[in-house]
């Protein structure tokens, strides 16, 4: 089981451990010693967590297998060299700031996901007909998008069957 939850950017570490409490019945406690905060024991089936924010508003997954969210909020926002190296298949997808996010924070939660960063990977993705490729290779994971009123958000959980709760 995975759950998003939408809030204002504020206070999202201690919104992780009162979700995980209210969820589970047990405090989760977070370990900030490794480049991407985890819990330091699983929270009943609540093993993982992701934040993402965007200006005043975050993105807080929670899972019960590893995951990673994004989310991004519409904005004028030169984006041309990043569109420039999207791959011809995600082009034909990608028509509006809309599309280009959906693609963007596929990848993004997809980087997250697995603990990678975005100068090492982002190149050797591509996100296309809603499923992500890793040099050419089709990943193994469920990708969901969130269509917000001003952005997107999204999910990427390695485990394809879970199911999402928007909280």
């Amino acid at each position: 089981m995975t759950y998003l939850f939408i809030t204002e950017n504020k206070d999202v570490y201690g919104k992780v451990i009162s979700l995980t409490e209210k969820l589970t019945g047990k405090r989760a406690e977070i370990d900030f010693s490794h480049m991407r905060p985890r819990f330091l024991k699983p929270c009943g089936n609540i093993t993982d967590f992701n934040i993402s924010h965007c200006l005043d508003t975050a993105a807080i997954a929670l899972s019960s297998s590893k995951v990673g969210a994004d989310i991004e909020l519409m904005r004028e926002k030169e984006r041309s060299a990043v569109k420039a190296k999207l791959t011809a298949r995600e082009k034909s997808e990608v028509r509006g700031e809309r599309d280009f996010l959906i693609n963007w924070t596929a990848k993004e939660a997809f980087i997250k996901m697995n603990g990678f960063t975005l100068s090492s990977h982002y190149r050797r993705l591509e996100f296309y007909g809603g499923a992500i490729y890793l040099d050419g290779q089709e990943q193994n994971c469920r990708v969901e998008h969130f269509q917000l009123e001003n952005g997107v958000a999204c999910i990427c959980c390695s485990d394809g069957q879970t199911q999402i709760t928007i909280l």
